[in-house]
Parts: C-alpha cells; sequence; structure tokens
C-alpha cells in the first residue's frame, strides 16, 4: 500500500527465496528438516478497503508518535494469511477475483501479477508430470514415476523435462488470468504487458539455459538482463 497501491498480496520476508510463504527464521547448521525451520507465515494481504486488523488499536496508541497517518493506516489494514500448499494458484484466484469484481464505470484498473514460477523449488501439481506432452517420448525419464522417499536423484535432463513441465503450470495460470479479463468484459479495453525479471540461474539445480546468451542471474551478461517478454 505504501508504493500507491490499494490492495496486496505476496510476501515481505525471504520466503520469496522458496516461494511457499514461510520465512525461514531461527535456523541452524544441521536444523534445517526441524520444526523451526519453517516457523514463521510469510504471506500476507493489505487493503484500504479491510476492516481493521486486532491489533490496530495497539499500533495507534504505542507507535503514535514514531508512525506516519499513512504507516498507521497501512500497519491496520495488513492481515497475514495462511500459506496455501500452492501459492501460484492462490494468487492467480485472488488475481481474477480482483479483475472481475472491479468496477469499471467508475475507472480503469491496474493490476501486477507476479508469479513465483519459474523459480525454485519447482513447487508446482505433479499432474504435470503424469500429463506432460513428453510422457510419451521412449526416453521419457522413469523418475517421474516415482514420488515419495524412494524417488532416485534427479539427474539434469529429468530437471530438464521438469522445467517443462512446471512452464505448462505457468501457461495455465496466465490463461487463467486473461480468462478473467474475459469473464470481466475486458477483453478489448486491455493492454497486457508479460515480462520475465531475470534470466535463469545456472547455479543451482534448476537445469536453466540462456543459450545463445551468455551469463545467467546474478550476472551482467545478457543472459541475465536480457529477458522475453511481449505486448499485447
Amino acid at each position: 500500500l505504501g508504493k500507491g497501491n490499494d490492495e496486496f498480496v505476496g510476501f515481505f520476508g525471504d520466503s520469496i527465496e522458496a516461494c511457499d510463504g514461510w520465512m525461514t527464521v531461527g535456523v541452524q547448521a544441521g536444523l534445517e528438516d526441524s520444526q523451526y525451520f519453517r516457523s514463521v507465515k510469510d504471506y500476507w494481504k493489505q487493503s484500504r478497503t479491510s476492516s481493521d486488523n486486532e491489533v490496530c488499536g495497539f499500533i495507534k496508541d504505542v507507535a503514535s508518535d514514531t508512525l506516519s497517518d499513512e504507516e498507521k493506516e497501512i500497519a491496520c489494514k495488513t492481515t497475514v494469511r495462511d500459506p496455501p500448499k500452492l501459492i501460484d494458484l492462490d494468487l492467480m484466484e485472488t488475481t481474477k477475483d480482483i479483475i472481475e469484481k472491479h468496477n469499471y464505470n467508475k475507472g480503469p484498473l491496474f493490476h501486477m501479477h507476479a508469479t513465483q514460477m519459474l523459480h525454485t523449488s519447482m513447487i508446482y501439481p505433479k499432474k504435470y508430470d503424469r500429463e506432460s506432452h513428453l510422457k510419451d517420448r521412449a526416453d521419457y525419464p522413469d523418475y517421474f514415476k516415482y514420488d515419495g522417499v524412494e524417488k532416485p536423484p534427479a539427474s539434469n535432463d529429468d530437471m530438464r523435462i521438469s522445467y517443462a513441465n512446471y512452464m505448462k503450470f505457468l501457461d495455465d495460470i496466465f490463461d487463467g488470468v486473461m480468462q478473467s479479463i474475459k469473464t470481466a468484459g475486458q477483453w478489448d479495453n486491455t493492454i497486457v504487458l508479460f515480462s520475465s525479471d531475470n534470466g535463469g540461474a545456472v547455479y543451482t539445480f534448476s537445469a536453466s539455459n540462456n543459450y545463445p546468451l551468455r551469463g545467467a542471474k546474478l550476472s551482467k551478461w545478457e543472459g541475465a538482463t536480457r529477458v522475453n517478454q511481449f505486448l499485447t
């Protein structure tokens, strides 16, 4: 809200790196699998039209001399949400709800939908592995036939195919948002800008490949800064 928006749903902390809505706090070496590793929810909603949260009175009393009126309003309109299993499905439904309920007679709508894809830790519905357009290939890996502790370590080829299946999930999310624009009757009255934020990472186990561009995420080469986008 502090950037001029009327509504926000997303992360504040470093849970963006895991894309799961949990912030890793109190972590020590060897405790990665403990209850402390994912102990703080970091999935939030802010709305100027929502009711004040339960700590609003405390904020106004205790922080009356340290926060501006705008900062107090933002703090009172901020609520934590339970992180769903698949953040991107929840974000899509939130976007669809905003688009379809907006009153376009009162003014236009600007909305930014930032997916958590394609990003480690590669969280997507496993039906995309089972129903992959690649599954009938003779060399479709055994990796995708397993689910659970017996799953073998993934090879680079496994991860490349997983990346393609993950991309299909992104395509379906984008389609869901586009369909909501049509449902709202705004298809011929909307400008859509689609863009990536950076090139693929090659320093982590995600099988990204930016060829023929040199470099990758976190570098200064075109593999990091030159990305796909379109305006329609």
